[in-house]
């Protein structure tokens, strides 16, 4: 089933996604996936030692956060 719309108005975006055979010809070299990940994790790992209580502070508050969001009236 295809759910696109073509020249409905409310796909305005459609102009900036790649059409799907544009997509598989993108070439996607993976070690510089992998190096920009792990640059990525390297960042936060080194933030999150750096910060030790606003990493408290910041798991405690979204705990708290999703409890009240799932609890139960």
């Amino acid at each position: 089933m295809n759910y696109q719309l073509p020249n409905s108005p409310l796909n305005r975006l459609q102009s900036h996604w790649p059409r799907s055979e544009d997509a598989e010809s993108l070439p996607v070299d993976t070690r510089v996936v992998v190096a920009k990940a792990d640059a990525w994790r390297r960042r936060i790992e080194q933030f999150l030692g750096d910060h030790p209580q606003a990493t408290v502070v910041v798991a405690a508050a979204v705990g708290v956060a999703l409890g009240w969001l799932v609890k139960r009236k």
